[in-house]
């Protein structure tokens, strides 16, 4: 994302209508940025590791301070509005799109490089069940976390 961004521009195809949602953290600028996979939020990561979430059905914004102590520099959602966030503060937070609740917290090894989610396979098929998320920490250590809808995770390491 360009630096020192403190509000994002949404056109919307329908009515042809530009929302502007302005940062409800004054003097931070985003620098992660995210819609999830059904287009009812968009989620922004600031610099100072504050989350800010909008919601487009309600065309409302809600901010959650201390996601992460340091900037937000990923941001990836899956199919059931679940969003990770990895930061410079060495950390994966999962939180729950509709009502902000963190899901899951930990610690990595390194700063994140890049992280993404997808289906886990089994036998060759895929589930389409969009719980896995993979990051690469260094780009030199992959983490895979596997997320279960009974809110057990299984998190898995390997070094290159």
């Amino acid at each position: 994302m360009p630096s020192g961004n403190t509000f994002v521009l949404i056109w919307s195809p329908s009515d042809k209508d530009v929302t502007k949602i302005e940062s409800e953290f004054k003097t931070q600028e985003f620098t992660a940025m995210a819609w999830s996979k059904s287009g009812a939020y968009l989620a922004m990561g600031t610099g100072k590791g504050n989350l800010l979430m909008y919601s487009m059905r309600e065309r409302r914004k809600t901010p959650y301070v201390g996601k992460h102590t340091r900037r937000i520099t990923h941001a990836v959602w899956n199919k059931d509005d679940l969003l990770a966030t990895a930061g410079l503060d060495q950390a994966v937070c999962v939180t729950e799109g509709s009502s902000g609740e963190t899901v899951r917290s930990f610690k990595v090894s390194g700063e994140p490089f890049d992280l993404c989610v997808s289906d886990k396979k089994d036998d060759g098929y895929a589930r389409h069940d969009e719980n896995t998320y993979s990051l690469n920490v260094g780009r030199r250590t992959l983490y895979i976390m596997q997320y279960m809808h009974d809110q057990v995770w299984g998190v898995g390491r390997s070094k290159g």
